[in-house]
């Protein structure tokens, strides 16, 4: 699995507690080959306990050498030390991912994914050809958060030596002002739950509807459910800002999640996400991004429009509605004037405000196919 020279630099790592430079070529080559091998001789979707302590093992490398990586350790054994951290992180990058299908979130407030950590460790390690490979799980990855998304386009850049890319992203973004249609968003949603989506179907439908960001959505569940005498509607919480929200739902989108319940091979408890991908994982930011691209290519090929855009979709058909300002706050739960301290005393009153919006949604719908 290593050559001559890249097994030299990683016996140059220093040694640590419970760790031999100098059989760790072996040990690496040796975890990664039994772990694929078992999953593919015994076809199991979740590791066993065997398994299990292999992969921490591997997490261990990983983390103890990255730590020793800012030690102070002199030049060949830093470099030495994050080449093993880098390898160690694109094992474990390749393991949950391709062999036991383990969709982590890029990056976290306490962590960030092997497959982001591996490329920035080869080159500290100045290996640049296994920095340009370890990259390459990087490219064309996008997430719900726009700077999120630039880190890791720069750093997929950066690894590939494509300079010109990171000098072209330093300059001032416009705005988003992509938009999606009823009749395309439905579209979208029929498609995903053709694909065996059904998760995906439902959170289509409700972005659409509520307005909420696809994180938002990501993280609503059972317990946030209300009822009044129009239906049903999700209470809840900006994730970026912590503002209360209302979602209100329509009847299509009720009956959206209702089917989607009852492909649920699980009993979901009143606070757990609700919307599961098809191996019954929670949603990520990583998974629904990419289940996403993958259901808009099918149905619409070539287009790059994103599960955000129809937020911005849902104010468009409001504004052109003529919705009022404070109806329209309450509706999207972000800038809302100084009079929604009363809207926020009263939850019968604030929803009744929100449905204000969705009335003016459909009046300004009708007012944009007139003129299309």
């Amino acid at each position: 699995m290593f050559d001559a020279e890249t097994a030299r630099l990683i016996r140059a790592a220093p040694a640590l507690t419970g760790v031999d430079p100098q059989i760790l070529p072996q040990e690496l080559t040796s975890i990664y080959t039994e772990l694929v091998a078992m999953r593919l001789r015994f076809g199991e979707e979740e590791p066993g306990a065997d398994r299990i302590e292999q992969i921490q093992r591997l997490g261990r490398i990983a983390a103890i050498y990255e730590a020793a990586v800012d030690t102070g350790a002199d030049d060949e054994r830093r470099r030495g030390a994050a080449f093993v951290s880098a390898t160690a992180h694109q094992l474990l990058g390749r393991i949950l991912l391709r062999v036991y299908g383990r969709v982590l979130p890029l990056l976290g407030l306490d962590s960030i994914h092997p497959s982001v950590a591996a490329p920035l460790l080869f080159l500290i390690a100045q290996q640049n050809p296994d920095a340009r490979e370890a990259a390459k799980q990087l490219q064309g990855v996008r997430t719900d958060d726009l700077l999120e998304t630039a880190l890791i386009e720069t750093i997929h850049d950066l690894a590939t030596e494509s300079y010109d890319a990171i000098l072209a992203r330093n300059k001032q973004p416009r705005g988003r002002s992509e938009t999606w249609t009823e009749g395309e968003v439905a579209r979208l949603a029929k498609r995903a739950w053709r694909m065996q989506l059904h998760g995906l179907a439902a959170i289509i439908g409700v972005i659409w509807d509520t307005q909420f960001s696809p994180g938002d959505v990501r993280s609503l569940s059972e317990g946030q459910q209300r009822r009044d005498r129009q239906g049903r509607f999700f209470e809840a919480s900006r994730g970026k800002t912590g503002k209360a929200a209302i979602g209100t739902l329509s009847r299509r989108a009720e009956r959206l999640i209702a089917e989607y319940r009852c492909t649920l091979a699980i009993e979901l408890h009143s606070d757990a996400p609700m919307f599961r991908d098809v191996r019954g994982n929670a949603y990520t930011t990583f998974s629904l991004d990419r289940d996403f691209r993958f259901v808009r290519e099918a149905e619409f090929p070539g287009d790059k429009r994103r599960l955000m855009d129809m937020r911005r979709s849902g104010a468009v058909e409001a504004n052109a509605g003529e919705v009022d300002a404070l109806s329209l706050a309450n509706k999207m739960a972000n800038s809302v004037d100084r009079s929604s301290k009363l809207q926020d005393t009263y939850l019968p009153r604030r929803v009744a405000v929100v449905r204000i919006a969705d009335a003016a949604r459909q009046r300004g719908r009708r007012v944009l196919r007139e003129n299309e």
